[in-house]
């Protein structure tokens, strides 16, 4: 449909096209044009294209996606220039028939027009129509600044008592006066205006509000308004709109005369103007068809000063122009406008800026990660400005990386029965708040993507079998796609129907025994380890056993991710049973955040594609330099630029020209930024206005030329680190650069650059000081990660705190090694290997007499007193830190055997009282600090001897009996033991500190002596129960009574000099830590005071109602790892006192006793190693209780 308009009446604006059903009054499809009523011709055309619809307005257009209900008209009448019912309950646009002229209005090839001229009859002609247009044509007056007014006189016969005026007016103001009078017989003032898009009119005396009105709302949408105002003698009424707007009454009338002058718009500019004061906003915008006792003011004569007096007015004209047609504000944002300006409301987009064009959130886990962020939901917006949204992810931050985890609805391990109606099952996974495009987007821009996929089965085959062709059992990848998997199998495809359209290449690495998947292969993780249940399968499932087996691993190729569907094949037989498991799409790395290229020279530059930023042109990146200046950026046009550089040391200049001239915005920061750190630059120019920020400093901001040049035209390439002069080069490093969303790769263009070098290391120089608690920052090649080693918190920035809730019985023992079984140690080839997370800081070994401690722990408890930290040496020296009767800190130090305890006690007092407190404490020879909180810091002095001597352990919690057994096995070196039996070529030494003895015996045999019973020799087992050595016997009277009561409560954070006892029994408890009783992970600063302990409620599996199979996974069950444990460990010492009960009564049918002999010590077990490093193990003489056995 095609057709030329001439709008005149006030009517709405704009064209528009609307979907209109039998149940509404219609949906809003498309709008297009704006103040169409200017008395002018417009074209608009309307088209259908399969599912899309165009809307043409002059040459204006804009497409939309019809529904599929739209997709096919049927057109049965067709209404031009107003809108039938149709029966529709709510009537469309009432009363707003167009009035004004149309012509050329086609049909398709029909000429509306010309038929209706024809008295065809299948068009019908009602109410006024004519063939021609002769419309009167009005003259407009523009009231454009704060100084316009429009005088004019009263009438002669006003006198009378009767007084009508009438005007028409559009604005985009809120607020301004239409007109204002001064009544000198009632000595006051009347004034009609405008305020908060409510007509209002107020008659004021003396200062005060003697009547209020108010009619009509929302008059300062740009359309035309009628307002009339009549004065009677028993009635003052105004109108807004006539019929369609409001009215409101008084009884008050308005005695006006001819020598009233009445002001539109505002007041002259001279002081007390005679009759006109105006209190409130001057008008701006359009007045027509001004009527007084309805006789039209002839505007023309106003123009030629014959009428009237005016100042600033557009006669002839209306200037209104709609700033928001088309709207420059992105994202979705929402434009409103005054006469002079507009604006957007950004608050529901998820951007900020005067056009919502400025990202607001990061663009990866790994730059919240940077700003020192930790795990948690975040915003991430992919492509920053772009027109990709944000969504909200999981970012999960560890000490090396931030992943991005992404869940989908189906995450649960999820059964499949069998059906013989159905020859396969299929699910689809939707992705939480997140399209495809934002997902592709991650997907593409991180550096490693994984999705794990597991498949447990019964009866259920996966794959096919070596050298034959089978059917698919399993397909996996986007929702609507039926193309078997390709490269997990190869599946026959009679049957099928392609969807022609995603192909998944899987490339999956084994976790734990599972699906192994590599491109062509063809086989799980089984088949190419050959392991599977099954050598003649590729696949544990493809065995078709009737027992539970399963197939897992992860996808890892990113052209599989995400996972949209899965389809599963051998699922119809009798007796098949399976279930899956597809876990949520988790990535990490952001290789545009560490893209960065190495600028050497002043002469070296990278140059990319003219940079299209016509209407906004935002620009992000990092920068390090030594040099005090240098240009970042630029971009020429013919007259136009763009620029960012490093004016001076501490300044950074964004300037550009759109036309307009140059325009500069600067940022002084007051401090260096060539101090070879990291700083952030981030600049946008728009149409309202510019602005810069480096780092955290305020931004600055520069406002645009009202109604001046918008557009930047560029046509020259774009220079990064350079000048096409190559002049003012920076010299430096540039990272993470984006352009309107999109990140430029530095690195790539800098391989082939002379002169620039790709990447730049040193990270840690800025984001060194996010490792907290004394964690070290380590140098990665695309950025950093804090090493928690030295530190008693653990967490990606080593700041979550390591604690546990303690009761009386348990306790805590660090084992330190002796001086010379350290030497020793790191000089024998059979040492233990240590992995970087287990080395210990050098410095710690260097210094085994120790001259000062640095010791801080945090500790919430209800006990008094109570003992936090036991420390003592190979000489009967020790250091005791405890809370005494008087809820006091109380530190005790005993550095020489022969001289008394010294007591240091702090004056802070109620340390029991349930709440967290800290304590930071240093020595340096024999001078002793204590902090405990906040308070202040106070001070001591040692008299004794200031070394503390061969240290052999920690104590956290009760002190306990020391005691350990050794298991012997084998002929002896010289053949012969100490009783001329057989003597022992092994021996194997097990600490049983902290338990009881027949506990740790036990279990120890089960796991020891089964290799040795499998052999064809005879062997033997030296059973060594030594002499038990209690800490407390170091101690005196009264700190022995303490430390065996132990400790009830929670320890946090627990550091002595450069290792952490609690952090390593917590997270390493195979090292060299003795644990005495459950040791249960607790949160100190979180979780509420309590006098007594609270274990942890598990479930196992036995707890489920019903017959479970062994192999079969649970499906929506509680699962508890530390039940699993529990389990394992009950069974294992069952077996262990069994196999313990039959040696001993083997023992005894035999009563052969034979000499204790001297136990050889033991190799240390590989683990972690600590300062002053040596268990406390048993290395003495001979035990008068040690007893062999002939087995």
């Amino acid at each position: 449909m095609i057709l030329q308009h001439r709008h005149l009446s006030p009517a709405p604006s704009s064209s528009s096209l609307r979907h209109v059903s039998s149940s509404s009054g219609g949906q809003l499809l498309i709008s297009l044009g704006s103040l169409l009523d200017d008395q002018h011709w417009h074209r608009v055309k309307l088209e259908r294209l399969s599912t899309h619809v165009n809307l043409t307005v002059d040459r204006n257009t804009r497409q939309v996606h019809v529904t599929a209900e739209l997709s096919h008209w049927e057109i049965r009448q067709l209404s031009v220039g107003a809108v039938q019912s149709h029966g529709l309950q709510k009537p469309i646009l009432p009363n707003r028939n167009f009035h004004g002229c149309l012509e050329n209005l086609l049909y398709n090839e029909l000429n509306l027009i010309e038929l209706t001229k024809q008295s065809n009859q299948q068009v019908t002609a009602l109410g006024n129509v004519t063939f021609s247009c002769a419309e009167p044509v009005s003259v407009a007056v523009t009231f454009t600044d704060s100084q316009s007014f429009l005088r004019l006189p009263g009438l002669t016969w006003w006198s009378s008592g009767v007084v009508a005026v009438a005007l028409q007016f559009r604005t985009w103001n809120k607020a301004g006066l239409l007109l204002t009078f001064d009544l000198p017989q009632l000595e006051s003032t009347v004034w009609l205006y405008l305020s908060e898009s409510r007509l209002r009119l107020q008659i004021s005396k003396a200062g005060r509000a003697a009547l209020e009105l108010s009619a009509g709302s929302g008059l300062n949408d740009g359309q035309w308004h009628s307002v009339e105002m009549i004065s009677r003698e028993d009635c003052l009424s105004i109108t807004v709109d006539k019929d369609e707007g409001a009215t409101a009454h008084t009884i008050v009338p308005l005695p006006l005369t001819a020598a009233t002058q009445l002001f539109f718009g505002g007041c002259p500019a001279q002081p007390n103007s005679r009759g006109c004061t105006n209190p409130f906003t001057t008008f701006q915008g359009c007045m027509r068809l001004l009527t007084l006792d309805d006789q039209t003011v002839d505007l023309i004569k106003v123009q030629q000063r014959l009428l009237g007096n005016y100042s600033h007015l557009q006669i002839d004209m209306c200037g209104i122009i709609d700033r928001c047609s088309p709207s420059h504000c992105e994202h979705g944002g929402r434009c409103s406008q005054s006469w002079s300006s507009f604006h957007c409301n950004c608050s529901t987009s998820g951007y900020r800026g005067a056009t919502c064009h400025s990202f607001t959130y990061e663009k990866s886990c790994e730059a919240y990660k940077h700003r020192g962020n930790t795990s948690g939901q975040y915003y991430i917006d992919v492509d920053g400005s772009g027109p990709i949204k944000p969504q909200l992810i999981y970012c999960n931050m560890t000490e090396d990386r931030a992943w991005m985890v992404i869940q989908h609805n189906n995450t649960e391990l999820s059964p499949v029965h069998s059906s013989p109606e159905r020859n396969q099952h299929s699910a689809h996974f939707d992705y939480y708040d997140s399209e495809e495009e934002q997902l592709l987007a991650i997907i593409g821009q991180s550096e490693h993507c994984e999705q794990e996929l597991s498949y447990h089965c019964r009866k259920s085959r996966l794959l096919n079998t070596p050298g034959k062709q089978q059917r698919y059992m399993i397909k996996a990848g986007q929702r609507g796609c039926e193309e078997p998997l390709k490269g997990w199998h190869r599946a026959q495809r009679r049957g099928l129907r392609s969807a022609g359209g995603w192909e998944v290449r899987v490339q999956v690495r084994s976790r734990r025994t599972g699906l192994e998947l590599s491109r062509g292969s063809r086989q799980c993780a089984c088949g190419l380890q050959d392991a599977c249940l099954d050598s003649h399968h590729y696949c544990n499932c493809d065995a078709d056993y009737d027992q539970w087996a399963n197939d897992s691993g992860l996808l890892t190729h990113k052209e599989s991710l995400p996972v949209r569907s899965l389809v599963l094949g051998d699922v119809q037989r009798p007796g098949s049973e399976a279930a899956y498991r597809v876990g949520p799409l988790q990535c990490h790395g952001d290789r545009n955040f560490w893209n960065a290229a190495f600028f050497d020279k002043e002469t070296s530059y990278l140059h990319f594609p003219t940079f299209h930023g016509e209407l906004n042109a935002d620009i992000s990146f990092l920068f390090k330099t030594t040099s005090s200046s240098g240009v970042f950026l630029e971009n020429l046009g013919i007259k136009d630029f763009i620029r960012i550089e490093l004016s001076s040391s501490s300044e950074v200049v964004f300037s550009f020209d759109v036309g307009n001239g140059p325009l500069e915005v600067r940022v002084e920061t007051g401090v260096p930024l060539q101090d070879d750190r990291w700083h952030s630059v981030r600049a946008e120019r728009n149409v309202k206005e510019a602005w810069l920020r480096v780092d955290g400093f305020p931004a600055a901001t520069q406002e645009a030329p009202a109604d001046g040049h918008i557009h930047l035209q560029l046509n020259s390439q774009l220079f990064i680190g350079g000048t096409a002069s190559r002049q003012k080069g920076f010299r430096g490093c540039i990272r993470s650069l984006q352009l309107n969303g999109v990140t430029l790769d530095l690195e790539e263009r800098a391989r082939i650059t002379p002169g620039v070098r790709p990447g730049c290391p040193g990270h840690c120089s800025s984001y060194g000081s996010l490792c907290q608690n004394q964690g070290r920052c380590v140098e990665k090649t695309d950025g950093f990660s804090c090493d928690c080693r030295p530190s008693a918190f653990t967490g990606a920035f080593c700041h979550k705190e390591v604690s546990a809730s303690f009761t009386s019985s348990m306790s805590i023992t660090y084992v330190l090694k002796e001086p010379y079984e350290l030497s020793s140690s790191s000089s024998s080839s059979k040492a233990p290997s240590l992995s970087p997370s287990q080395s210990p800081s050098p410095s710690i070994f260097s210094d085994v007499k120790l001259r000062g401690e640095n010791i801080s722990l945090s500790f919430r408890t209800l006990q008094s007193p109570a003992l936090l930290l036991y420390v003592h040496s190979s000489h009967k020296e020790y250091l005791a830190l405890l809370i005494n009767g008087h809820d006091e800190l109380e530190l005790r130090y005993k550095l020489h055997g022969s001289r008394d305890v010294e007591v240091m006690s702090s004056s802070v007092v109620n340390l029991a009282d349930g709440r967290l407190h800290t304590v930071t404490i240093r020595r340096l020879a024999d001078a002793v600090s204590v902090q405990i909180d906040q308070n202040a810091r106070e001070d001591f002095n040692l008299s004794s001897d200031a070394e503390f001597n061969s240290i052999r352990s920690l104590i956290l919690g009760r002190v306990q009996a020391l005691s350990s057994i050794s298991l012997t096995n084998g002929p002896g070196e010289n053949g012969e033991t100490e009783t001329g039996r057989e003597g022992g070529e092994e021996c194997r030494e097990v600490d049983v500190r902290g338990s009881s003895w027949e506990e740790r015996i036990t279990f120890n045999l089960k796991l020891n002596l089964s290799p040795m019973l499998h052999t064809a020799d005879k062997h033997w087992v030296s059973v060594v129960r030594p002499q038990l050595t209690d800490e407390s016997d170091e101690l005196d009277a009264e700190l022995g009574e303490l430390a065996a009561l132990g400790f009830t409560g929670c320890l946090s954070a627990v550091r002595f000099n450069s290792f952490s006892p609690l952090k390593d029994a917590l997270l390493h408890p195979d090292g060299d830590t003795v644990l005495t009783g459950p040791l249960v992970r607790s949160s100190c600063g979180s979780s509420s005071p309590a006098k007594s302990y609270t274990a942890e409620t598990t479930h196992s599996l036995s707890d489920q109602p019903g017959s479970v199979d062994p192999g079969q996974p649970l499906v929506n069950a509680i699962r508890s790892d530390s039940a699993l444990i529990g389990g394992v460990i009950a069974v294992v010492i069952f077996v262990a006192v069994s196999a313990l009960g039959i040696v001993i009564r083997f023992i005894c049918s035999r009563k052969e006793t034979y000499r204790n002999q001297e136990v050889k010590a033991s190799q240390p077990d590989d683990g972690q190693e600590f300062p002053f490093s040596s268990r406390a193990d048993s290395q003495g003489a001979a035990s008068e209780n040690q007893k062999e056995y002939f087995i």
